[in-house]
């Protein structure tokens, strides 16, 4: 019997997609009979930048450095760039050498760095995957950006809740100045993982959050936009309905503003269909829901709704649940042999007992299916009643989420688009 550890490389991802920490690691055991027989430790990058004792440098860690020979150590380039002062310029390091020999260490320049934080990173040519390090250099700093005094805080959970309350504001208004910030440093440091940089993954702790990134009209690519779904713990399906129609109307009032009155309907009309088609490729779960949104602002949109409303009303549960060729009897076909994933039985027990959610779950219970059946109709509710903040900041929620999604895509496409339907016929959310 062999086993290859590339034929695990997408539940590995998966794994550490589910933690937006930098420094997760994926566990890896073979246990034979109850005993281990070998481990393995995965992280996300094969060695770190750590400060000197100085702080006026920075080196690799010592166990990367005594592992590579001199040819290698030379190839690794190194940036950074003060996140709040000429955050315009990256600056390239250059390494130390000892009699023509690289040591592994970058000064950042023959003086003190600029005071505030530092962000420190392998260029995109660097041949191994390396730890970026923010570094705060004391002193005074200078200015006064929410995203600067943000930025500032050491301590990582403060800087996190700062970094919140700017995107609160940001994602009210996109003409505001922060933007700016934004857009730059997904410019200069878009190559890294998401993980890297504490900014993306404090966007995806918050549905609304997300919903201007992606809306909002502006510089950053939607291939960048897209890696959100794939590096971190966070799903679109978790977006509520509530905050993709706001991310809607606040993209209309940034277009009245930025163009003029004979140009701003045209660029609000192209960018609302690039966005909302992009997602939908993306998670065509999204087709209902967004489809809903944009009625207020597109007259197909409007019409397509009315069609989702009446189909909710009469057909949707019964396409459902009802029947030998209903979709539920057809994901117990299409599985029939399989192992299915377990677990999140509590949260569908609690949701079983709740006024709204109860109705949209399935009607029967078949135990170790439930997950599978359950999640994307317990989702689809709670985006329509704006009850998602578990899923974003919960990595089980998203794991599980992740898991059913990949178990059967075409259950969990149809179960969301379905319930969103039925909400909307039952006026649990108004469009």
């Amino acid at each position: 019997m062999s086993l290859r550890l590339q034929d695990y490389e997408e539940s590995i991802r998966h794994m550490l997609a589910s933690d937006e920490r930098l420094d997760s690691r994926v566990s890896i055991q073979i246990v034979l009979d109850g005993s281990e027989l070998f481990s393995l430790w995965i992280r996300r990058y094969e060695g770190s930048f750590e400060p000197c004792e100085s702080r006026s440098c920075v080196c690799l860690d010592d166990i990367m450095r005594q592992a590579l020979d001199p040819e290698a150590l030379r190839g690794i380039r190194v940036l950074a760039c003060n996140l709040i002062r000429d955050n315009e310029r990256i600056m390239e390091l250059t390494q130390l050498t000892s009699q023509g020999v690289p040591v592994g260490r970058w000064p950042f320049t023959a003086e003190d760095p600029i005071p505030g934080p530092w962000f420190v990173f392998p260029h995109p040519d660097t041949p191994v995957t390396i730890r970026p390090l923010l570094m705060n250099v004391g002193g005074d700093v200078q200015g006064d950006s929410m995203m600067t005094i943000a930025m500032n805080y050491g301590n990582y959970h403060q800087r996190m809740m700062r970094m919140s309350e700017a995107l609160d504001i940001l994602s009210r208004d996109y003409l505001h100045e922060g933007w700016g910030e934004v857009e730059q440093w997904a410019e200069q440091l878009g190559h890294l993982s998401l993980t890297a940089f504490d900014l993306w993954p404090c966007f995806a702790r918050v549905s609304a959050h997300m919903a201007a990134l992606a809306f909002r009209l502006g510089n950053i690519s939607h291939d960048f936009i897209r890696q959100f779904a794939v590096e971190l713990p966070f799903a679109w399906e978790a977006v509520t309905y509530k905050d993709w129609k706001q991310a809607m109307m606040n993209l209309r009032c940034q277009c009245e503003h930025r163009f003029e009155p004979e140009l701003w309907q045209t660029v609000f009309n192209s960018q609302l269909k690039y966005v909302t088609d992009k997602l939908a490729v993306d998670s065509p779960a999204l087709q209902f829901i967004l489809g809903i949104a944009s009625a207020s602002f597109v007259d197909s949109a409007q019409q397509e709704m009315v069609k989702v409303q009446q189909y909710g009303t009469q057909l949707a549960a019964n396409h459902l649940f009802a029947g030998d060729s209903c979709l539920l009897q057809k994901l117990f076909h299409r599985h029939a042999h399989d192992r299915w994933p377990g677990g999140f039985k509590k949260q569908i027990y609690d949701a079983k007992q709740h006024p709204v959610y109860a109705k949209y779950l399935c009607p029967d219970s078949f135990g170790f299916r439930d997950p599978v059946i359950n999640i994307p109709l317990l989702l689809a509710v709670q985006c329509a009643v704006d009850e998602t903040a578990p899923w974003l900041q919960d990595a089980y929620f998203i794991s599980m989420l992740r898991t059913c999604r990949s178990f059967d895509p075409d259950w969990f496409i149809e179960a969301y688009n379905l319930t969103i339907a039925r909400c909307l016929a039952d006026t649990v959310f108004q469009p």
